[in-house]
């Protein structure tokens, strides 16, 4: 099993598992997250953002996403510095690091600016996952009450064909 993106990863190593192997398993428990976790993700910054002329692109898109879901604001003036740097996110991460120091001083760590790394780098990894196949055995869904994920099912009845 696995918890949020550790859940995309539990079922894609299901999904590799030979037929005989999978038969020994009684079931996939996926805590909080499903193949679509990031679209969840993507959606709820998406919602809880204005409206920009253009579509943003991916870097910019997992930098902001990681920013409003883990500080709730959004600083004046930082989409467009994240912008131009695009794609690279390291950079954006630097800039983003920046501007959140001098709105929040003395709030975040040095474990802060590898979070952010890590996290937008996932979310960018995880956006180009799709399962190439559907999961036919038994699945134990565990929800949080206060989920990001798309759809009541997390969107698992399109990918498991199971219990």
């Amino acid at each position: 099993g696995g918890y949020s993106f550790g859940a995309v990863l539990a079922f894609e190593m299901s999904l590799q598992l030979p037929k005989d192997e999978l038969s020994l398993m009684e079931y996939l428990v996926l805590i909080d997250g499903s193949p679509n976790w990031i679209e969840g993700q993507i959606k709820e910054y998406k919602e809880a953002t204005i409206k920009r002329s253009g579509s943003m692109d991916n870097s910019t898109e997992a930098v902001l996403a990681f920013i409003r879901r883990g500080f709730g604001v959004e600083p004046d003036g930082l989409y467009e510095k994240l912008r131009v740097l695009s794609p690279d996110v390291e950079a954006q991460v630097k800039v983003a690091m920046s501007v959140l120091r001098e709105v929040m001083p003395g709030m975040l760590t040095t474990d802060t600016d590898y979070y952010m790394l890590y996290s937008s780098k996932l979310m960018l990894l995880a956006e180009q996952y799709s399962p190439k196949s559907i999961f036919s055995g038994s699945v134990h869904l565990i929800k949080a009450a206060d989920s990001f994920q798309v759809g009541e099912d997390y969107g698992l009845s399109k990918v498991c064909s199971g219990r």
